[in-house]
């Protein structure tokens, strides 16, 4: 229970980092190493021919906690001057915006493809070409997301892992301040254009293989590998 209890005050430390563009500096790595030893240090008691015992267990949290009341502390410091920054906080804002969305279409895309979650899903798209309007690369990113889901012949198990995936990725960007790094796929501005169905294949063999059996049977599979045998 001693290392259970350490270890989730290091994940709520960790969740504040991961969620928020913090700058670390040397004050918070250092608080940083110091929880982590204090878990070290249990784990190696732990492991000890002695083994960890209670009284012991909970003198080491104990003396812990001033460590980890600091490290809180710090990092609310560094998060009150992180939302100081108008920029910054703009970009967190844009975020957590993308994020709902986001949430939002996956749902959609679970459920059964019809017109009208099909509009559902043009109209909740929308929202995002108002955000960030100066950076050309996130428009052009969600036209093409929106020209995808405007054509009926492209189907939600086609549209969604790209969808999705390159948004999240391209929102995550614009809270890091890198939104000229944002690229818009091959695959994406395929769907964007093609006016018939996309089947978009993986390079990884097995799940190649488990595609192509998903649309064909044995026999068609067997003839596609005899003709790209032709072919070599």
């Amino acid at each position: 229970s001693s290392i259970q209890k350490t270890a989730h005050r290091l994940e709520d430390a960790f969740k504040i980092l991961k969620e928020n563009r913090i700058q670390v500096d040397q004050k918070l790595e250092s608080l940083f190493l110091k929880g982590y030893d204090l878990l070290q240090i249990l784990i190696d008691k732990l492991q000890s021919p002695l083994g960890l015992q209670g009284e012991e267990a909970d003198a080491i949290v104990k003396n812990g906690e001033a460590t980890f009341a600091e490290l809180h502390a710090h990092l609310n410091y560094l998060l009150g001057q992180v939302k100081s920054t108008p920029a910054i906080a703009a970009a967190s804002s844009i975020s957590i915006s993308v994020r709902d969305i986001l949430k939002q279409m996956l749902q959609l895309f679970k459920q059964q493809e019809t017109s009208a979650s099909r509009q559902q899903l043009q109209k909740l798209i929308l929202p995002l070409s108002q955000l960030a309007s100066e950076q050309q690369q996130w428009q052009y990113l969600v036209k093409n997301a929106q020209s995808a889901l405007a054509n009926p012949k492209h189907s939600y198990r086609t549209l969604a892992p790209v969808i999705i995936k390159e948004l999240k990725q391209a929102g995550d960007l614009l809270e890091w301040g890198r939104g000229e790094e944002i690229t818009v796929s091959q695959e994406l501005q395929l769907l964007a254009t093609a006016k018939l169905p996309q089947i978009l294949i993986t390079l990884e063999p097995e799940l190649v293989a488990s595609t192509l059996l998903q649309m064909f049977n044995r026999q068609q599979v067997s003839q596609l590998v005899q003709l790209l045998q032709m072919r070599r």
